[in-house]
């Protein structure tokens, strides 16, 4: 009898893992028909988020939380679309993880395509900006969705430093913090 139990509760654990499987199979497909159908991406493009969720989910995003990240740096990040897809990856996956911190996609893609034209930076170097300005936020005790605010919302004066643009920025909030 209780070798029957175990096995009643193994088959219906394995069901319900099952069942989670084609639910999240079911997510990737919608989003990636979404993602195609908001940008006008290729299938190929859009197969992305299926890999994307996959890495996200440890950081607790979602795979809509890929998908609208994914969107948001397609249409704002004006290179986002010739960048290879390893530099496509690692921007929103980037995007998705600060979004659990509380910075907006539309902050991360203003702040990325600042780096990237104004300052002179790669996709990759732009996502490694967001996390530094994100992690300088924490730790000067500012909130990290309000740092990665400003830093968009100044790009045009922080474009007059170049390739020294993220350092003023970060001198700039550590001072403003202090005073």
């Amino acid at each position: 009898l209780g070798g029957l139990a175990a096995g009643l509760a193994l088959v219906a654990t394995a069901a319900a893992i099952g069942k989670k499987i084609v639910e999240l199979a079911i997510s990737v497909a919608d989003a990636q028909s979404e993602f195609m159908k908001a940008t006008g991406a290729s299938r190929e493009f859009a197969s992305s988020i299926s890999g994307l969720t996959q890495d996200v989910r440890a950081f607790g995003a979602s795979t809509k939380e890929v998908n609208a990240a994914m969107q948001t740096l397609f249409k704002s990040t004006t290179d986002f679309t010739m960048m290879s897809r390893q530099t496509r990856d690692e921007m929103t996956r980037n995007s998705a993880a600060l979004a659990q911190l509380g910075v907006s996609n539309e902050d991360f893609a203003r702040g990325s395509q600042i780096a990237i034209k104004a300052m002179g930076q790669t996709g990759i170097q732009a996502a490694a900006t967001q996390r530094e300005i994100a992690a300088l936020a924490m730790d000067i005790g500012v909130a990290p969705q309000q740092m990665a605010s400003d830093f968009a919302t100044a790009g045009p004066q922080l474009a007059k430093f170049g390739s020294d643009g993220v350092r003023a920025f970060k001198d700039l909030a550590v001072a403003a913090k202090v005073t």
